[in-house]
């Protein structure tokens, strides 16, 4: 089953996905244990492999709902899906999202996520506080008799506002006789409790209180914290499980509930805090420091450590290998903790300048353009010009400036690496693929040609993925150009070399480059197949990039075929995307306002010019307005709309 999904999804290559899904999906007993095999699968082909079995099941009739409780708790790997989800999930599936939007810090709930689940036409809804007879309620349906007003009042207060966590404990307390008849202070209930319990289940609890927030830590690894400790861990474990203290969710162990272990954490002295963070260490150190021990929040009590006894280099791979892993938060904690660690910007080492340099690119790739700056600004700093460090860092900056459409800088920062880095083979591929994206942005043919020449002298100096990549900008380029027939042959030989690859994400980013090139070619049903390819592997892999350029590429294309229609539908989606608050897309938003006016100039509709045309001009693009004018003289387009 799993390999028919695989190849519907185009992942029939991704060997280790495969396995990994198909022993997750029947339960195998294997090891490692198949939740850790999923995890170290590549990011992009395991949700593309998650996305496809979901539209499996419900295509064979099955009902479908998908349950995320605490959203606030969720990593930005674990968001970027779920947003992935909303658009992608099959339409008989309901999705419910749960979250507690008072938890400190605020998540990006409010920001990021009610936004997109308005745009896909859900429904937000907030529960109201318990009210006094929801309180009087509750209290006759525990203790068995009615509350007076002064026991409502009573449980109010004590309740900080009635909130149903400290409602359960104090009701529950009343019931027992245990705080009859005063009903107790809740941080008294908690020492009482506490005090009640064995040294080995009160050190366990010592140092679970150390977790930040709700974070849940793998049973497993706890109990391998708990033997660094010398602790039954086993019955440990069930004595706190047994006082209703923890809980187990699937396979990981948390605290019934935040409250309980900010309680339980005011007890312990600085000190004492210290010493129980260094057992967290050693089971770390035990475990190897495997990143998916790390993962969940867990990183926060050894990161310090990590960053003063490891080398720089061990830095460098567990990031990336949390990374990699979907663990984008904590490997940007790891990172910074190192490079701010350091006692001051004139003594930063390579390896330390280096991980400001690999935070500032995952910022980077996560869309937080304002994070890029500080560490990217530290990197600058300390690396001097024309070496390595400063060579990336200059790439950076100019993917940075790309991104943000800032063309006069990328020119400028292009100019300087070949000054500075004219031999380095690896550092002028990178420039000229985002030199030769920027040429196309704003449509300067000659540059563009000049750039694809030295693209194709490049391509003999590259290794297999920067081949794939250099087919891809050949193929985009050649098709603006006018030369389709080459772009066409380039971008399937693109496409080919990205599935004999088996990475989703470059899968996707090939379909894009075929579905544009053939639109320019003017055949739009097939490129339209192609787009719907390059939107499924962008969606699925949280390639946003890849799939909003795929959805301005559907529109363009059905506009190219008359189907106004189908454009406005498609173009619905992009819009949707480049309003999310939490992007930045100045280009792509011009492009929705470009052919949305299209759309409503071959529709007789009038246009007002100068709001389309005034984003182009902020940003230096000339070619829409004579493009808008000649679709309206004619009634039609020009010729293929060279976005």
């Amino acid at each position: 089953m799993v390999q028919d999904i695989a190849k519907a999804a185009g992942l029939d290559k991704a060997e280790k996905t495969v396995e990994a899904l198909t022993d997750f999906l029947t339960g195998i007993d294997a090891e490692p244990e198949p939740y850790v095999k999923l995890a170290e699968a590549a990011t992009a082909n395991r949700r593309a492999l998650i996305v496809e079995y979901l539209q499996f099941v419900a295509d064979l009739g099955n009902p479908l709902c998908i349950v995320i409780d605490e959203y606030e708790l969720l990593e930005t790997s674990a968001r970027e899906f779920l947003r992935v989800l909303m658009r992608r999930k099959p339409e008989s599936c309901r999705l419910l999202i749960l979250v507690n939007s008072e938890r400190e810090p605020p998540s990006d709930w409010r920001g990021a996520m009610v936004p997109a689940i308005k745009a896909a036409n859900g429904d937000v809804h907030s529960i109201p506080e318990l009210g006094r007879d929801e309180i009087a309620r509750w209290h006759e349906d525990v203790i068995g008799r009615a509350a007076d007003a002064s026991t409502v009042d009573d449980l109010i207060q004590r309740s900080r506002g009635g909130r149903p966590a400290y409602l359960a404990e104090l009701l529950y307390a009343v019931l027992s006789g245990r705080g009859a008849p005063r009903v107790p202070d809740f941080d008294e209930l908690q020492a009482a409790r506490r005090r009640s319990l064995t040294p080995a289940a009160h050190l366990l609890g010592d140092l679970m209180s150390l977790l930040p927030g709700d974070v849940a830590v793998p049973r497993t690894f706890l109990e391998a914290v708990a033997d660094v400790a010398s602790i039954d861990s086993r019955s440990a474990i069930d004595e706190l499980y047994g006082a209703s203290l923890i809980r187990h969710v699937g396979h990981r162990t948390r605290f019934v509930h935040s409250s309980y272990a900010i309680s339980w954490l005011s007890g312990i002295g600085v000190r004492r805090r210290d010493e129980l963070k260094e057992v967290w260490y050693k089971a770390f150190e035990h475990a190897g420091f495997t990143s998916g021990e790390l993962t969940g929040g867990l990183l926060s009590l050894v990161a310090p450590r990590l960053v003063e006894r490891q080398s720089g280099e061990n830095i460098a791979k567990l990031a990336t290998s949390l990374a990699e892993h979907g663990a984008q938060d904590d490997s940007l904690l790891l990172l910074t903790t190192s490079w701010r660690a350091a006692p001051g910007a004139e003594t930063l080492s390579s390896g330390v300048i280096e991980h400001a340099l690999q935070a500032a690119r995952l910022q980077l790739d996560l869309g937080r353009y304002a994070a890029v700056h500080e560490p990217l600004r530290a990197v600058e700093l300390q690396a001097s010009a024309g070496t390595p460090l400063r060579n990336a860092a200059d790439l950076l900056r100019m993917k940075l400036a790309l991104r943000l459409n800032r063309y006069g800088l990328v020119w400028s920062l292009s100019d300087k690496l070949i000054r500075q880095a004219p031999s380095a083979a690896d550092v002028q591929l990178e420039r000229e693929l985002i030199l030769n994206t920027a040429l196309r942005d704003v449509m300067d043919e000659d540059g563009v040609r000049a750039s694809t020449e030295r693209l194709r002298t490049l391509l003999a100096h590259a290794d297999e993925a920067g081949q794939a990549a250099i087919y891809r900008s050949l193929a985009r380029s050649l098709a603006k150009t006018g030369d389709v027939a080459e772009a066409v042959r380039l971008a399937s030989e693109g496409l080919e070399m990205a599935n004999a690859q088996g990475d989703a994400r470059s899968i996707g980013n090939a379909h894009l480059a075929l579905g544009e090139a053939l639109r320019h070619a003017r055949d739009e049903h097939t490129a339209l197949a192609h787009y719907h390819q390059a939107i499924d592997f962008g969606s699925a892999t949280g390639n946003r990039d890849s799939e909003l350029w795929s959805w301005l590429g559907e529109a363009s294309a059905h506009l190219q075929s008359g189907d106004i229609a189908q454009a406005e539908t498609s173009l619905r989606v992009a819009r949707s995307l480049v309003e999310d608050p939490t992007f930045e897309h100045p280009l792509e938003t011009a492009h929705v306002a470009l052919i949305g006016a299209l759309a409503d100039v071959l529709s007789g509709n009038v246009v007002d010019d100068d709001a389309v045309l005034g984003r182009y001009r902020r940003l230096g693009i000339g070619w829409p307005e004579s493009y808008l004018r000649e679709t309206r003289d004619k009634g039609s387009l020009p010729h293929a709309l060279p976005i």
